[in-house]
């Protein structure tokens, strides 16, 4: 289900549009329906991913023929290792002992140039 509000005032200048539906960036249905209730295309499509997975690759081609820009929302957790993830504490987070999880994610930006 989709709820749109509409503003009073035109946006400010530089103002984009972007989205984040509950099948991710490959739901072009779900995209395309939001786009259409909007009455314009979002320019970013935001997806989440965990830090111990690399992002796949196919995710960032749906958006990129959508013409939009990925936003990353960088999860501290592993999806799949359950609730109890301590290993991904705001400690560790702010000390930098994470440095080397979040390395799949390098991997696929080197791999984009």
């Amino acid at each position: 289900m989709f709820t749109v509000t509409t503003a009073t005032e035109p946006p400010a200048a530089g103002l984009r549009f972007g989205v984040t539906t509950p099948g991710g960036p490959t739901a072009t249905l779900e995209l395309d329906h939001v786009a259409a209730l909007a009455g314009e295309q979002p320019s970013i499509v935001m997806f989440y991913q965990g830090f111990a997975a690399e992002p796949d690759l196919s995710e960032l081609d749906a958006i990129a023929a959508r013409g939009a820009t990925p936003l990353l929302t960088w999860e501290p957790y592993d999806w799949t290792a359950g609730v109890d993830q301590s290993q991904y504490t705001l400690a560790r987070l702010r000390d930098g002992s994470l440095q080397p999880v979040p390395a799949p994610v390098g991997r696929c930006a080197a791999r984009l140039g």
